[in-house]
């Protein structure tokens, strides 16, 4: 895979109240991800226990225990230690995190097509084939008690 291969990519946190994914975010991160809109580059599900251990799963392991299945990740590891330090720092006893990294794949079938048709994208900016970070390390929400 090249950089070209490779459509602008981002890191999003889905925080859950407990310490599984919900079933219906589960299955409309599948819908997505078996769409074309995006492509699943990687996922990290990181779980604070009750007793404040954390555990973490990766999406080469099996991800049922935890809600969400089966997911085919393309690409190697993506989601590094580094970008996982801030999810480890706020997620509260009891909760969870799915750390999604995802392509945005209508772009890049957009330049091609611009590139095909002898023009070029103007304005944009590339990811770098293995550069996803997380830019915030604090929730952009949170839950009301």
């Amino acid at each position: 895979m090249t950089t070209q291969d490779l459509g602008p990519a981002e890191l999003i946190t889905l925080v859950f109240p407990g310490e599984r994914a919900d079933p219906g975010v589960a299955g409309v991160l599948a819908e997505l991800a078996a769409g074309r809109d995006i492509r699943l580059l990687d996922l990290v599900f990181v779980i604070r226990t009750s007793g404040d251990l954390v555990r973490i799963t990766g999406a080469r392991e099996d991800l049922h225990d935890i809600g969400l299945g089966a997911f085919q990740v393309s690409t190697p590891k993506l989601i590094s230690e580094h970008d996982l330090g801030p999810v480890r720092a706020w997620l509260r006893p009891g909760t969870s995190a799915a750390v999604v990294a995802y392509e945005h794949s209508w772009a890049r079938r957009l330049a091609r097509a611009v590139r095909d048709a002898g023009g070029m994208v103007m304005l944009g900016r590339s990811s770098g084939q293995a550069q996803v970070v997380a830019e915030s390390a604090a929730p952009v929400w949170e839950a009301e008690a």
